[in-house]
């Protein structure tokens, strides 16, 4: 945000620059009387012409023609504006609350001294709540600052010593609340830097989960270490194999059938 607000305060100047400069070159031109039939110098006051519109009925007519009142007020007043503008939009600008209240309290004490200054700068020119409703309008909203000393007559019009005073002790105080203001928050982020952190408990999902059950394997022994015992040699003797007896078969043979010899001669066939 820091980079946005730089950004616009500098938007904000350079118009108002350029305002000023171009007021400032329509005051030259025409108190060193210059040739307003030339094109470059028409150019130049007809541009600023419409800047001074809004002030064409403020100036003093006891003036010399060749001061031109108007583009000295217009001049004035838009280097106020302009001010009083980038401080108002930068306080909307801040990172956190807390700044942007200082800002905006800011603003509204360059506000206030603003009308005051107006109202100090009119009365020195001679301006009248007659002269237009603007001025009025300043001189209704800043009587409060009359009544400390008496005003005194000061170039073309009257410096109101009271108003200056008033003016001196809004400054102060605004200088005083900043800087007040900056202390504290200055403070509080100190604190906030520096006060222990909390820890979030833990959010609770209610998930639908499949739950596993294992049995629990069997506890294992606990080994003691204990001094290996010593190892013993007995010799055993072995007794001789046994010899190995031949393996018997036997076989069982049948004698043949023998043939039947009958004792009776063999007779003669009868023919």
């Amino acid at each position: 945000m820091e980079a946005a607000r730089t950004k616009v305060r500098a938007i904000i100047l350079a118009i108002t620059g350029g305002i000023v400069t171009l007021l400032v070159l329509r005051f030259i031109l025409i108190f060193a009387g210059a040739d307003q039939g030339h094109f470059l110098v028409r150019l130049l006051l007809d541009l600023s012409g419409i800047l001074v519109y809004p002030f064409q009925s403020f100036g003093n007519t006891s003036l010399p023609n060749f001061v031109d009142s108007n583009a000295l007020l217009a001049i004035l007043m838009y280097v106020i504006l302009g001010i009083l503008i980038s401080e108002l939009i930068t306080a909307l600008l801040q990172d956190n609350a807390a700044a942007i209240l200082r800002e905006l309290i800011d603003a509204a004490f360059k506000f206030i001294e603003f009308l005051l200054i107006c109202r100090i700068v009119f009365r020195l020119f001679g301006l009248t709540p007659q002269t237009g409703a603007f001025v009025s309008n300043v001189y209704a909203v800043t009587e409060w600052s009359l009544g400390i000393l008496p005003s005194r007559d000061f170039l073309f019009g009257i410096l109101e010593v009271s108003t200056v005073i008033v003016l001196i002790i809004v400054v102060l105080i605004d200088l005083a609340t900043e800087g007040f203001l900056t202390s504290m928050s200055k403070r509080i982020s100190e604190w906030k830097a520096n006060r222990p952190a909390k820890v979030a408990a833990p959010k609770v999902e209610k998930v639908e989960k499949t739950v596993v059950v294992q049995a629990a394997p069997a506890p294992q022994p606990v080994v003691v270490n204990q001094p290996a015992p010593q190892s013993i040699t007995i010799n055993v003797p072995v007794p001789p194999p046994a010899p190995v007896q031949p393996e018997r078969q036997v076989i069982n043979v049948h004698p043949a059938p023998s043939a039947t010899i009958s004792s009776t001669p063999n007779q003669p066939k009868e023919g």
